[in-house]
C-alpha cells in the first residue's frame, strides 16, 4: 500500500530515531524495491538472497541519510544507493571494475542504471519506479518461459548479432536462429 508523503515523513522519522518497528515496517513497504534492484545482480558465489541482504541494509541506511529538500522522493533515493552500493559490492568482489560491470549484470537485462534530471518532478520518478517495477515483472516471466537457448539468443540479438552471427555463436543454423526469435517475440507478445 502507497503510504502519504506525512507517513513516509513520520516512518522515516521513526527509522532514524532506532525504532525497531519503523525498521521493520520500511523493510516491508519498500521490499519491492529493494528485490527489483537485486535481481539485476549476479555474480558468481553469491546468492540473490546475498544481494537482497544487503539491499535492505542499504535501504535503512538510506533511511536515515534521506532528507526530504532534496528534491526526489525516498524510493528514488533510496533506489540509487542500493544500486551505487550493489555495484560497488560487485566491483569488489572481482577486484576488475571492467570486469564486475560485464559479469553482474544480465545481459538480457538493458539499462539497469536510472538517470534522474533535475528537471524531474517527484510524479515523474515515481512513473520511473512504477515503470521499472513493471520491467521487472516482464523479465520475470521472460525468465521463466524461456529455455537456455531462446535466452542467449535473444540476448545475443538484443546485443545487434544478426541470425548469421547469432547462428555461428550459437553453433546452429541461420535459420534456426530466426525460428528461437519467432517463438521469443511470440511469449514476448503473449505475455505482455
Amino acid at each position: 500500500m502507497k503510504m502519504s508523503a506525512q507517513e513516509e515523513a513520520a516512518l522515516l522519522s521513526r527509522v532514524r530515531s532506532g525504532d525497531p518497528a519503523a525498521a521493520e515496517e520500511a523493510v516491508l513497504q519498500y521490499s519491492r524495491l529493494v528485490h527489483s534492484i537485486a535481481a539485476h545482480f549476479r555474480v558468481q558465489g553469491y546468492e540473490e538472497e546475498d544481494w537482497y541482504q544487503e539491499g535492505l541494509l542499504t535501504l535503512l541506511t538510506a533511511a536515515k541519510t534521506y532528507r526530504h529538500d532534496s528534491g526526489a522522493s525516498f524510493a528514488t533515493y533510496a533506489g540509487r544507493c542500493i544500486s551505487n552500493r550493489l555495484i560497488s559490492l560487485a566491483r569488489k568482489s572481482h577486484g576488475n571494475a571492467s570486469r564486475a560491470l560485464n559479469t553482474s549484470v544480465s545481459l538480457d537485462e538493458p539499462d539497469t542504471q536510472w538517470r534522474i534530471d533535475s528537471r524531474m518532478t517527484a510524479e515523474d520518478l515515481q512513473g520511473r519506479v512504477e515503470a521499472e517495477a513493471m520491467v521487472e515483472q516482464i523479465r520475470r516471466r521472460m525468465k521463466e518461459q524461456f529455455t537456455d537457448m531462446e535466452k542467449r539468443i535473444f540476448s545475443l540479438y538484443l546485443l545487434g548479432y544478426s541470425y548469421r552471427q547469432i547462428g555461428e555463436r550459437m553453433q546452429i543454423s541461420p535459420k534456426s536462429a530466426d525460428n528461437a526469435l519467432q517463438r521469443v517475440k511470440k511469449k514476448l507478445r503473449d505475455s505482455i
